[in-house]
Formats: structure tokens, sequence, C-alpha cells
């Protein structure tokens, strides 16, 4: 599993609620506390949901906490590998801090790891491509 800080809140807010960048995940949870809680639950692209969230988001004030969970659409999970039944990637915002982590759910139990890190990796590079960390997270 993958624990990543984010340092620029309002930067990657920005990217998950105004931009694209995330369109090509699904959503599975998404939780919203602010004037009130706001719980939506299944498996929507996240392009049509964010809209919606957003709106929430803007009708209120600064939430207290937010929590996402995305996972990769499934043919890209076919692709990512062999064994792999899904690839989760979790964001929780709680007071000044987003804590991005990663999940894999395997298609056959197995004890091998590799699921996982190339899960890691490739959320890894996500995050470099799009200017959401600096540096690999391994590296820190």
């Amino acid at each position: 599993m993958l624990a990543v800080t984010i340092p620029d809140v309002k930067s990657l807010m920005n990217k998950l609620l105004k931009e694209d960048v995330f369109d090509n995940f699904e959503a599975r949870t998404v939780q919203v506390v602010s004037f009130s809680k706001f719980d939506i639950q299944g498996e929507a692209p996240w392009s049509k949901l964010r809209p919606f969230v957003l709106s929430i988001i803007k009708s209120g004030e600064r939430p207290k906490s937010f929590k996402l969970v995305l996972a990769l659409d499934k043919e890209s999970t076919k692709e990512l590998h062999a064994n792999a039944a899904v690839a989760f990637l979790n964001i929780q915002l709680e007071g000044e801090e987003i804590i991005c982590t990663t999940g894999t759910s395997q298609t056959n139990f197995a004890l091998d790891k590799s699921l996982d890190h190339v899960w890691e990796d490739y959320i890894n590079n996500f995050f470099l491509q799009h200017n959401i960390i600096t540096k690999r997270e391994e590296e820190e």
C-alpha cells in the first residue's frame, strides 16, 4: 500500500473537482461532511459525479472532511495486471491535509505482491505527470 500526503491541498482539490484529471476513474464512495453529511455509494464514472460533488462543496462552507474512493476502470484494470480485480485510490481530506492511499483486490488469491507494486508505480507516475507530487514517494 502506498500512502502519500499531498502538500498542495487546493491544487489537488481543483484537479479533482474542476478539471478532468481523474475523469478516467470510477467513483465507488464519496463522502462530504460540511453543513450536512453527504454519502454516495456505487460505481459511477467520476466524470458524471464530479459536477454534483463540486456543487455540494460550493453550496456551503469548506468541508470538514472529504473522502473519495476511486477505482481504475475495468478495462484498464485488466491491462494493469493479469490478477487484478480492482485497483483503488483513496483520497481523504481531514483538516488541512490530504492523504492518498492505494489498495488492490486480486481475482485469485496469491501471496505475490506484484499487483500492489504495479499499482503503486502507476499512481506515483500519474501523480508526477499531473504535478500532484514532485518526486516519487519512495525517494522521500
